[in-house]
Protein backbone atom coordinates (compact mmCIF):
# COMPACT_ATOMS: atom_id res chain seq x y z
CA UNK A 1 0.00 0.00 0.00
CA UNK A 2 2.95 2.26 0.90
CA UNK A 3 4.71 1.58 -2.44
CA UNK A 4 0.94 2.43 -4.40
CA UNK A 5 0.06 5.95 -2.35
CA UNK A 6 3.50 7.09 -3.16
CA UNK A 7 3.71 6.51 -6.53
CA UNK A 8 0.47 8.28 -6.82
CA UNK A 9 2.01 11.56 -4.83
CA UNK A 10 4.83 11.25 -7.12
CA UNK A 11 2.87 10.86 -10.65
CA UNK A 12 0.69 13.46 -9.76
CA UNK A 13 2.97 16.14 -8.39
CA UNK A 14 5.02 15.70 -11.54
CA UNK A 15 2.00 15.30 -14.24
CA UNK A 16 0.27 18.29 -13.09
CA UNK A 17 3.40 20.70 -12.24
CA UNK A 18 4.19 20.34 -15.96
CA UNK A 19 1.59 22.64 -17.07
CA UNK A 20 1.42 25.01 -13.97
CA UNK A 21 4.37 26.27 -13.77
CA UNK A 22 4.98 27.65 -17.48
CA UNK A 23 1.26 29.09 -17.06
CA UNK A 24 2.47 30.94 -13.60
CA UNK A 25 6.05 31.81 -15.20
CA UNK A 26 4.25 33.57 -18.45
CA UNK A 27 1.71 35.25 -15.85
CA UNK A 28 4.20 36.71 -13.65
CA UNK A 29 6.52 37.73 -16.92
CA UNK A 30 3.44 39.59 -18.59
CA UNK A 31 2.73 41.41 -15.25
CA UNK A 32 6.21 43.31 -15.07
CA UNK A 33 5.09 44.40 -18.75
CA UNK A 34 2.31 46.71 -16.56
CA UNK A 35 3.58 47.18 -13.77
CA UNK A 36 2.24 50.56 -13.64
CA UNK A 37 -1.45 49.67 -13.83
CA UNK A 38 -2.83 48.77 -10.57
CA UNK A 39 -6.30 47.02 -12.02
CA UNK A 40 -4.18 45.06 -14.11
CA UNK A 41 -1.52 44.36 -11.55
CA UNK A 42 -4.64 42.83 -9.18
CA UNK A 43 -6.56 40.95 -12.01
CA UNK A 44 -3.28 39.00 -12.87
CA UNK A 45 -2.56 37.93 -9.47
CA UNK A 46 -6.21 37.24 -8.89
CA UNK A 47 -5.92 34.82 -11.97
CA UNK A 48 -2.25 33.46 -11.16
CA UNK A 49 -2.94 32.70 -7.02
CA UNK A 50 -4.84 29.60 -8.18
CA UNK A 51 -2.12 28.11 -10.51
CA UNK A 52 0.41 29.33 -8.19
CA UNK A 53 -1.13 27.62 -4.80
CA UNK A 54 -1.71 24.48 -6.61
CA UNK A 55 1.99 24.59 -7.44
CA UNK A 56 2.65 25.10 -4.15
CA UNK A 57 0.30 21.94 -3.07
CA UNK A 58 1.95 19.88 -5.61
CA UNK A 59 4.72 21.18 -4.50
CA UNK A 60 4.88 19.79 -0.55
CA UNK A 61 3.07 16.62 -2.13
CA UNK A 62 6.39 16.25 -4.15
CA UNK A 63 8.57 16.56 -0.73
CA UNK A 64 6.57 14.94 1.86
CA UNK A 65 5.54 11.60 -0.53
CA UNK A 66 6.84 9.62 1.68
CA UNK A 67 5.02 10.68 5.17
CA UNK A 68 2.04 11.24 2.88
CA UNK A 69 1.65 7.70 2.35
CA UNK A 70 3.27 6.24 5.59
CA UNK A 71 0.02 8.32 7.23
CA UNK A 72 -2.53 6.60 4.53
CA UNK A 73 -0.94 3.14 4.87
CA UNK A 74 -1.13 3.83 8.81
CA UNK A 75 -4.97 4.89 8.87
CA UNK A 76 -6.60 2.83 6.53
CA UNK A 77 -7.85 0.69 9.14
CA UNK A 78 -9.27 3.64 11.11
CA UNK A 79 -11.60 3.72 8.56
CA UNK A 80 -13.53 0.18 8.87
CA UNK A 81 -16.32 -0.11 11.12
CA UNK A 82 -15.33 -4.01 12.06
CA UNK A 83 -12.54 -2.27 13.97
CA UNK A 84 -15.06 -0.75 16.42
CA UNK A 85 -15.67 -3.27 19.29
CA UNK A 86 -18.53 -1.63 21.47
CA UNK A 87 -22.04 0.00 20.34
CA UNK A 88 -20.86 3.34 21.56
CA UNK A 89 -17.73 3.27 19.33
CA UNK A 90 -19.49 2.38 16.25
CA UNK A 91 -22.31 5.20 17.25
CA UNK A 92 -19.33 7.82 17.29
CA UNK A 93 -17.84 6.41 14.28
CA UNK A 94 -21.00 6.33 12.54
CA UNK A 95 -21.81 9.51 14.19
CA UNK A 96 -18.43 11.32 12.38
CA UNK A 97 -18.72 9.92 9.00
CA UNK A 98 -22.59 11.26 8.74
CA UNK A 99 -20.89 14.89 10.04
CA UNK A 100 -18.14 14.94 7.07
CA UNK A 101 -20.54 13.68 4.22
CA UNK A 102 -22.86 16.57 5.55
CA UNK A 103 -20.13 18.70 5.27
CA UNK A 104 -19.59 17.78 1.50
CA UNK A 105 -23.00 17.63 0.79
CA UNK A 106 -23.36 21.03 1.80
CA UNK A 107 -20.39 22.51 0.47
CA UNK A 108 -20.25 21.19 -2.58
CA UNK A 109 -22.80 22.87 -3.81
CA UNK A 110 -21.57 26.48 -2.74
CA UNK A 111 -18.50 26.00 -3.77
CA UNK A 112 -19.22 24.94 -7.45
CA UNK A 113 -22.05 27.94 -7.37
CA UNK A 114 -19.53 30.47 -6.31
CA UNK A 115 -16.79 29.28 -9.23
CA UNK A 116 -19.85 29.58 -11.66
CA UNK A 117 -20.37 33.02 -10.04
CA UNK A 118 -16.59 34.00 -10.62
CA UNK A 119 -16.16 32.74 -13.91
CA UNK A 120 -19.84 34.49 -15.37
CA UNK A 121 -18.78 37.51 -13.69
CA UNK A 122 -16.37 37.64 -16.46
CA UNK A 123 -17.91 35.94 -19.33
CA UNK A 124 -21.10 38.40 -18.87
CA UNK A 125 -19.65 41.71 -19.85
CA UNK A 126 -18.06 39.72 -22.76
CA UNK A 127 -21.50 38.31 -24.41
CA UNK A 128 -23.31 41.62 -23.67
CA UNK A 129 -20.72 43.66 -25.38
CA UNK A 130 -20.53 41.39 -28.44
CA UNK A 131 -24.31 41.85 -29.46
Amino acid sequence: MEQTAARLFWNLAIGSSRLVVPTIILGFLDLTDFITDFHYVLSNIMENMLMFMTLTKFGVCRIKWQSLARFLAETENDYIIDNYKTKEERLIFMKYNKIATKFIVITFPWMTSVLLLHYFNAVIPNIIMAN
